[in-house]
């Protein structure tokens, strides 16, 4: 289990599972989470194999002293053909540090959003440098931060980028084919449609 840091909308539940299924390791930015297992830090260079999928920890680095949202795990998922970034909360200094060291590796074909859509993130520069054809924001409904930001949304669709949140689609499954075939989605409120639905 990868916890990006300690924000509780990213840790929270975590115990929950851990009691529900065998995690073996649980790996975060912050290793003081109350959890009733031990947390090892996540650090830029640390990767593994699982089933043929590929695993890598791209951010922090060690002795990276920042806020908790740009300390966030970084984590990039991929197979032969496709390729998942997931970034946490991380701002646009961070943003900049990754294209600079890692430019070839952060390109990927989903994107988890940074930071929920906050103005604080996804600058121009990252989303060229990453360039992917799906983002996937995780965000509450009337979220008092009022995330994702309307220039935030707009900047992804300048860019040609799909962008499915959570609000509009409630949970989303993404399908990572083992081929050259493309990545679909399925999401629930269109599986699960009402009447009342528009």
């Amino acid at each position: 289990m990868v916890l990006s840091h300690e924000d509780i909308d990213h840790s929270g539940g975590a115990q929950s599972i851990i009691n529900e299924i065998a995690v073996n390791k649980v790996m975060s930015s912050d290793t003081d989470i109350s959890l009733n297992q031990d947390i090892q830090e996540c650090l830029s260079g640390q990767k593994w194999v699982w089933d043929g999928v590929k695993f890598e920890i791209l951010s922090p680095q060690a002795n990276y002293f920042e806020n908790d949202n740009n300390r966030s795990c970084v984590l990039r998922v991929s197979n032969k053909y496709h390729s998942l970034l997931l970034v946490g909360d991380i701002q646009k200094k961070v943003e900049k540090l990754l294209i600079r060291r890692l430019q070839n590796k952060i390109r990927t074909e989903v994107l988890v959003v940074p930071h929920h859509g906050s103005k604080t993130s996804s600058s121009q520069m990252f989303l060229d440098a990453v360039s992917p054809s799906l983002s996937l924001i995780p965000v509450g409904y009337r979220n008092r931060f009022g995330h994702p930001k309307l220039d935030v949304l707009n900047r992804f669709q300048k860019s040609g980028i799909r962008v499915l949140d959570t609000v509009q689609s409630g949970a989303i499954i993404v399908n990572f084919p083992v081929d050259k075939e493309d990545v679909t989605t399925t999401t629930y409120r269109k599986q699960h449609r009402r009447f009342w639905n528009k």
